[in-house]
């Protein structure tokens, strides 16, 4: 029997009511009908296929949990990232807050109520006149008078002995940003009070104690300095001993002052150098500024905004940092921490350091911002960059400071060599030891002595721009120091004796 009679003698093609006629043709079955459809096969028959439903299903689930996945591997990754360093050791910075002072005993107390005692009403109408008076540049009796009386009522002179007179010396410590502080910029006009009462002491033939009140001024801006707690204390006493020293070479030119007077005045400037233990300590000091600030910024809700703010219309963006701020990767409190320790012991190594080491330092590169691509603690940096002193230029400072005090204890020395010698100049600094000086004074921007040059009456400091002398009146340029030696005879001719430079 065919396949095809057998095809239509089965009973499921009987059932149908019309003829059916299958060819096969190389393996492929063809069916042609000459009636209509034939009826659906019934269910028992046919093998249900899986919905499509079902397998859409199956592949949202593939996706969820590749995504869960992914998620799961991100979140590990980040919180790895975001994880913050432990604590870093500070036992080399830290410095205790020290004991409360009596405020009859405390030195920086006293001097900030003499400085707020020798305000007057001149600083708001004559304030230039006050400081011309003070340098020198000017001179007006009636307003020197003037302020001598006000001193004098405001019983002025016996405060600041009583200040100078103090053992101990503490400015306030500051517990949180908004610790008051007394206004230390008050104590410079007392400085420049004192060195007006110190030129009209030497008008009046007192050289004496003209020199001793100029000591003062110096004790003063020691006391400042010594007692800081922070940079500004510092800068400040730096600031009140740099118009010190410029007032007593003006002194020592412009009035007779004696071999003895140019004496003790050499010894109060030598006493009156920075001391660079004392930098250290204030340096260090920082560190609690900058646990002040850093804590500021991780309570508060609007973070770096407390540190830096700007105008209103910026507050939203502030807002909208600090809520990046707040992530764990762009901000980590200890490495933030770390990176100021190790910025900080680098700045306090140098201290003490020639002017040439500053500038060699990396300190000025050490906190650059990151790449914006670099979100790990961008914010970090951000910090580091509003709270961290210039440090680079605060060193400079303390250079520069340096070499104005060894040119001005070079300065006296030849004043007094000249008042002894027929107003004539040494050939070098090296004749001035040990009768006038223990050592040749040291340029603190290269570590040399002192530059001095009998041909050109000058003395002066390399500094920063590598500065040389090579013409008698030479004007010093913007952080430049030459200081004329103009009270002496003009030097003998080159080819009767030469005149070396002292390098």
């Amino acid at each position: 029997m065919s396949l095809e009679q057998a095809a239509h003698q089965s009973p499921f093609f009987a059932k149908l009511d019309t003829p059916l006629r299958v060819q096969f043709h190389s393996g492929e079955v063809n069916a042609n009908a000459t009636g209509s459809l034939p009826p659906p096969l019934p269910d028992h028959a046919v093998r249900p296929a899986r919905p499509t439903w079902f397998r859409r299903h199956h592949r949202l689930t593939a996706l969820v949990l590749a995504f869960l996945v992914l998620k799961a591997l991100l979140a590990g990754l980040y919180l790895r990232q975001a994880r913050d360093e432990p604590p870093p050791d500070l036992s080399d910075l830290d410095i205790p807050r020290p004991p409360e002072i009596p405020d009859d005993q405390n030195a920086y107390v006293l001097l900030a109520r003499a400085a707020a005692a020798a305000q007057t009403p001149f600083l708001q109408t004559r304030k230039n006149d006050i400081h011309a008076l003070a340098t020198g540049t000017l001179r007006d009796d009636a307003l020197h008078a003037e302020l001598l009386a006000h001193a004098e009522a405001c019983n002025l002179w016996p405060q600041v002995a009583a200040a100078l007179a103090a053992p101990l010396a503490q400015a306030p410590w500051r517990v949180s940003l908004d610790s008051p502080i007394p206004e230390i910029g008050q104590v410079r006009f007392l400085a420049q009070y004192m060195i007006i009462r110190a030129i009209g002491e030497a008008r009046r033939a007192d050289t004496r104690q003209a020199v001793q009140t100029l000591r003062d001024v110096f004790a003063v801006g020691t006391i400042i300095e010594n007692s800081s707690t922070s940079l500004i204390h510092y800068l400040t006493g730096l600031a009140i001993k740099t118009v010190a020293l410029d007032a007593t070479r003006h002194i020592a030119v412009t009035q007779p002052l004696s071999g003895e007077d140019l004496r003790f005045a050499i010894g109060a400037v030598r006493e009156s150098r920075i001391n660079p233990e004392n930098t250290r300590r204030v340096f260090r000091l920082e560190l609690n500024f900058f646990r002040l600030c850093l804590d500021e910024v991780v309570r508060h809700p609007e973070g770096l905004y407390t540190l830096s703010p700007e105008t209103d219309n910026t507050r939203g963006v502030h807002r909208c940092l600090a809520a990046l701020q707040k992530l764990r990767l762009t901000f980590k409190p200890n490495k933030t921490t770390r990176l100021y320790a190790e910025n900080l012991r680098e700045v306090i190594r140098l201290i003490g350091k020639d002017g040439t080491a500053v500038a060699s330092s990396v300190i000025a590169d050490s906190l650059e911002y990151p790449p914006f691509t670099n979100p790990d603690n961008f914010f970090g940096i951000v910090f580091l960059r509003i709270v961290t002193p210039t440090w680079s230029k605060i060193l400079q400072n303390d250079v520069r400071h340096g070499s104005a005090f060894s040119a001005t204890e070079a300065f006296l020395a030849l004043r007094l060599y000249a008042l002894e010698h027929d107003n004539t100049l040494p050939a070098t600094l090296d004749a001035l030891v040990p009768d006038y000086l223990p050592a040749v004074p040291r340029d603190h921007a290269d570590g040399k002595p002192i530059r001095y040059s009998r041909e050109f009456h000058a003395l002066w400091s390399v500094g920063e721009n590598n500065l040389d002398v090579t013409r008698a009146g030479q004007k010093p340029e913007k952080r430049d120091l030459i200081l004329d030696l103009a009270f002496a005879d003009p030097a003998a001719p080159a080819d009767q004796e030469p005149a070396p430079l002292h390098l």
